[in-house]
C-alpha cells in the first residue's frame, strides 16, 4: 500500500466532481475513496510543521518559505476545500457516511486537532480545519461523541505549566533571561 498521498491528485477537480454529484443527488459518499490521502497529507504537513517548530525554537531568524514548502500548503489547502465540500452534502445519509469514514475509519479527528493547534500552521488551513472538524460532529451522535472523549477543549493545567517552563528554560539557554 503506498505510503504517501498520490502525487497531482486534482483537489479541484474532485471537488468540481463532488459539487456536480451533490446537484444529481447522487452518492457523494463514493468520494470517500480519497479520505486516506487527505489524512496522509494532513500528517505530513503536521510532521514538516513539527520540524519548523524545533527549528524556529533554535533559530529566531524569520525565513522566507520554499516553493516545496509553499506548494505544500496550496495542495492542502485544495485537499481541505474538497473534504469540507464533501461533508457539505445536503442528503443526510450521504453526509453521515463521509463523517463516519472520516473519524471512525480514519480517525481524521486527531489529525485536525494538531493542525488546528499549531499555531505556526498556515491560518487558511487552521480555520478550513476547524470547520471540517465542526462538520464531522455535526448531526452525528456516534463521530460527536468520539471527537469528545478523543479531544479535549484545551490543555491541562500541568500541560501549560510545562510548556511555560520549557520555553523560560530555552531563554535562559540563550541568554535572554536575566536573574
Amino acid at each position: 500500500m503506498n505510503e504517501t498521498p498520490i502525487k497531482g491528485t486534482n483537489w479541484k477537480e474532485l471537488r468540481s466532481q463532488v459539487i456536480h454529484a451533490q446537484k444529481l443527488l447522487d452518492d457523494v459518499s463514493t468520494f470517500c475513496i480519497h479520505l486516506m490521502d487527505i489524512h496522509r497529507l494532513i500528517q505530513k504537513y503536521n510532521a514538516n510543521q513539527y520540524q519548523d517548530i524545533l527549528k524556529k525554537s533554535c533559530n529566531d531568524d524569520v525565513r522566507e518559505l520554499t516553493l516545496e514548502e509553499k506548494s505544500s500548503i496550496i495542495e492542502l489547502r485544495h485537499a481541505l476545500r474538497f473534504l469540507f465540500t464533501l461533508l457539505s452534502s445536503h442528503h443526510e445519509s450521504y453526509r453521515r457516511s463521509v463523517q463516519e469514514e472520516a473519524i471512525c475509519v480514519h480517525k481524521m479527528h486527531k489529525t485536525l486537532s494538531i493542525l488546528i493547534s499549531n499555531r505556526y500552521s498556515d491560518s487558511k488551513c487552521r480555520t478550513m480545519a476547524a470547520k471540517i472538524l465542526c462538520n464531522c460532529g455535526t448531526c452525528n451522535k456516534k463521530t460527536s461523541s468520539i471527537i469528545l472523549n478523543d479531544i479535549r477543549a484545551s490543555p491541562t493545567d500541568s500541560e501549560k505549566t510545562f510548556k511555560m517552563l520549557h520555553t523560560l528554560s530555552l531563554q535562559q539557554e540563550e541568554g535572554g533571561v536575566s536573574q
